[in-house]
């Protein structure tokens, strides 16, 4: 019997192509899956990789400061006979502690080599609905970060803020906070079922 049933679907054509297109979407929503993870966890890498850059660069500008109670001369600063005496040389200015030194975006070549979504030929519009994805960008508060520290690319950087601000629009991502681990895997997706094929449609009464 079960012979005779091989040797019935293989003659039918139909069948076997029906078959096929309805395994085919279950294939490209496992492809389309594998995808993400992969772009989530290259943008997790490339965040954390930035995150220790920076940590080093800053503990060897520490390091290399010397601890001496002397101070030099400003750059383009008029100097008076007074300013050579030991008072002068060994106490600080006022607004020495208040000056920040702002980390300018990185040069285009630069950003090119570094850019996750230039690499991968990837539109940061397309990962709105993405929370995982964009919580990499923005901060606890829930501020974008800025060009100078996710090292992107000017067009990359535009597409993603707006990419942001649309799913902060949805309620994709919280307004105020940064999306957690656990955030994408409350929502439920209404498709999964029906591309599994084990939902069962709902009789209206």
């Amino acid at each position: 019997m079960l012979a005779a049933l091989r040797a019935s679907v293989a003659r039918s054509p139909r069948l076997s192509a029906g078959l096929a297109t309805a395994s085919r979407p279950l294939r490209n929503a496992n492809s389309l899956n594998s995808d993400l993870d992969r772009l989530q966890d290259a943008v997790r890498e490339e965040g954390q990789k930035q995150q220790e850059q920076r940590s080093s660069a800053a503990t060897a500008v520490i390091a290399g400061r010397q601890l001496t109670p002397w101070h030099g001369f400003g750059n383009r600063k008029f100097i008076s006979p007074r300013d050579f005496t030991y008072k002068e040389r060994t106490t600080r200015p006022r607004n020495a502690n208040r000056t920040r030194f702002t980390p300018m975006p990185p040069p285009s070549y630069q950003a090119r080599a570094q850019d996750v979504f230039h690499k991968l030929n990837v539109d940061p519009l397309q990962l709105a609905t993405h929370p995982l994805i964009l919580r990499e960008f923005v901060s606890e508060m829930g501020m974008i970060k800025g060009r100078n520290i996710t090292r992107l690319t000017s067009k990359s950087h535009r597409r993603l803020t707006r990419a942001i601000k649309r799913a902060k629009m949805m309620g994709v991502i919280p307004q105020l906070s940064r999306a957690t681990e656990g955030f994408h895997r409350e929502r439920v997706d209404p498709f999964a079922d029906l591309i599994s094929g084990s939902a069962r449609p709902t009789q209206r009464r």
